[in-house]
């Protein structure tokens, strides 16, 4: 698969007659700026699924990669060094009607409507050039672990979470498990596979001690044992195939 963007279809015939279907795909005005290296500001991301703009400070390719192709950066592979030691700050806006448009969407479709317009912007203004591809590696399998699941995980607010601790908090959807996968494998730097088979839609919360953090300080369990006391959830270490993406292009995009 090219990197080039895939016809919107359905979201197209979706749009209101005098909104063009080429609308639905890119942003009208982008700016992108090279970050100075003794500009401290953290990394942050504003781009909501149902609002045609993007804002992104201190960011490198592979951060809006991510978004973009819905693939964490550990499964990227290929192209230049800069993709991870460039940073930029990137603000992009669409036609203020694709706000309305995007409003009227599911949920699935409005963000994969602006992931396809994020993709757009880095192929035109990045040069970028990516296939996918398959590669067996080191995974972990998420499977129930003895005892069977218990989902319902206990619920922490931001008062109730020590410093120090991790937080996973995800709201019910027809993925949910999907979505736990996803999170654990950039935190773990490995791919999480759910492999559970199971069909939940519930909430899940979960809570653990980092690794800098005291036991005794912050009474949370470290991450494995987390996932068997809250979820009835356990890791595997094992190997697998995964989907990957293959960048074969790159440059630096022109400032403006």
């Amino acid at each position: 698969m090219g990197a080039a963007i895939l016809p919107l279809g359905a979201l197209a015939q979706a749009a209101p007659e005098a909104l063009r279907p080429s609308l639905l795909s890119t942003f009208e005005i982008v700016s992108i700026h090279p970050m100075r290296q003794d500009d401290l500001r953290p990394e942050h991301i504003d781009n909501p699924s149902r609002r045609g703009y993007l804002s992104a400070v201190n960011v490198n390719l592979k951060s809006l990669m991510e978004i973009a192709y819905d693939i964490p950066d550990l499964r990227m592979f290929g192209g230049p060094t800069w993709l991870t030691s460039e940073r930029f700050s990137v603000e992009a806006k669409a036609d203020p009607r694709l706000d309305e448009v995007l409003s009227a969407l599911p949920n699935d479709q409005a963000r994969q409507t602006k992931r396809k317009m994020i993709a757009a912007l880095l192929i035109a203004r990045f040069k970028l050039a990516v296939h996918a591809d398959a590669k067996v590696m080191p995974v972990y399998a998420m499977v129930v672990a003895k005892g069977g699941p218990r989902l319902r995980g206990r619920q922490y607010d931001g008062d109730s979470q020590p410093a120090g601790s991790e937080l996973i908090n995800i709201r019910p959807g027809n993925n949910t498990l999907q979505v736990l996968a996803y999170e654990l494998s950039w935190r773990l730097g490995r791919p999480v596979l759910d492999r559970t088979g199971l069909q939940d839609n519930q909430a899940v919360t979960l809570r653990w001690r980092d690794d800098e953090g005291s036991s005794d300080e912050l009474n949370a369990p470290s991450l494995l044992n987390a996932m068997q006391e809250q979820l009835g959830l356990t890791l595997e270490s094992t190997k697998g195939s995964v989907p990957t993406l293959l960048i074969d292009h790159a440059e630096k995009p022109a400032e403006n």
